[in-house]
């Protein structure tokens, strides 16, 4: 999915979403995602470790969407992403 995004640009921009997609191969460290997901609306997690660290970071920042796909036992802390403490899946 990361190398498509440049064939979806015109959709983005025809709904006004500014896409970001950082430089990896597979994932992105905690302290990564930590300094990055404040500044985003959504977050499409693939393999990233979405541990509480993580989540809070992205939940006290602009975060109010996330697209979770795969599984695991990391990806735990997504539940407070809502006020009532249950997953969105």
């Amino acid at each position: 999915m990361l190398r498509r995004t440049e064939r979806y640009a015109d959709e983005f921009a025809r709904h006004g979403w500014d896409v970001s997609v950082p430089d990896m191969v597979q994932t992105l460290s905690v302290a990564e995602l930590v300094e990055l997901l404040p500044g985003h609306d959504g977050w499409s997690i693939g393999d990233d470790p979405a541990c509480p660290r993580v989540v809070e970071a992205g939940a006290a920042g602009r975060v109010r969407v996330v697209v979770k796909w795969g599984g695991g036992r990391g990806q735990r802390g997504l539940r407070r992403f809502r006020p009532s403490g249950g997953c969105p899946w």
